[in-house]
């Protein structure tokens, strides 16, 4: 599994399909083209600002064949869907961490 290899380049934009997903139906199909994955890319956007732990705003979900922006407003209730995708050990997750700390105590 964790064997060194040469990387593999990104498609060009242009040659990359790209689908907004915002009803059970298209997650449904996101989740089927998800199976056939070896490797998927995650990067969540969320709100945290005057809450305990906030909630996500947007989801990006990338293969090497197609990116796709997932609507988690109006997906709220089928999220969980992912799941199957997500615990999956046989499909290699990727995902950019990226946590930004300002306090006023910082800036004085």
């Amino acid at each position: 599994m964790f064997q060194s290899q040469t990387p593999i380049p990104y498609k060009p934009l242009d040659e990359t399909p790209f689908t907004w997903v915002s009803t059970p139906i298209q997650l449904a199909e996101l989740i089927d083209k998800l199976r056939r994955a070896r490797e998927v890319a995650i990067d969540l956007e969320y709100h945290s600002y005057r809450t305990y732990t906030g909630f996500v705003c947007l989801m990006q979900i990338s293969t090497r064949e197609e990116d796709w922006i997932v609507d988690p407003f109006e997906l709220r209730d089928e999220l969980e869907d992912l799941n199957e995708i997500f615990t999956n050990p046989n499909i290699v997750k990727a995902s950019l961490v990226l946590i930004l700390v300002t306090t006023v105590s910082d800036l004085c």
